[in-house]
């Protein structure tokens, strides 16, 4: 199994945040850096050159 069908601990649910809200959120997230973006293209490109680690660990966005 791959390590990326795990849940990551971008995609748990945030203090106050609802399971919808939680699954929204995710839906809009990058699922490998967490990585969040609005529109949808956007996110596809990000998600394609992704490497994992999140753009406030790298301190820029990929």
């Amino acid at each position: 199994m791959s390590t990326e069908s795990h849940i990551k601990p971008h995609m748990y649910r945030r203090g106050g945040e609802t399971e919808a809200e939680r699954v929204a959120r995710c839906a809009r997230s990058c699922y490998r850096c967490g990585h969040e973006e609005p529109e949808a293209l956007v996110l596809d490109a990000h998600e394609a050159v992704c490497d994992g680690i999140r753009p406030d660990e790298r301190g820029q966005h990929r």
